[in-house]
């Protein structure tokens, strides 16, 4: 069996490049699961501080309820004391 040089040799090439282009693709898929990790828990992070500032507000937001509710049953006590007297 003959082996044609010139063939062995582009086979090489060819494998070889195979194998640098796997290298840079295996390093960019590294680097973006890198990405994605950080992305990801900045993403959370800020997701977090919607909730809590979102909490805050739903409080706020509870304790203006309980004002308005109060002031509108003193003022129908008030406009029923009046309508009395």
């Amino acid at each position: 069996m003959q082996i044609n040089v010139q063939s062995a040799m582009q086979a090489a090439v060819i494998l070889a490049t195979a194998i640098y282009g796997y290298g840079l693709l295996n390093s960019q898929v590294s680097s973006n699961t890198a990405d994605i990790i950080r992305i990801e828990a900045e993403a959370k992070e800020r997701n977090n501080e919607f909730i809590d500032k979102f909490d805050s507000f739903i409080k706020e937001q509870k304790e203006l309820n309980r004002q308005i509710v109060r002031n509108t049953t003193n003022q129908t006590h008030i406009l029923k004391k009046l309508e009395l007297d």
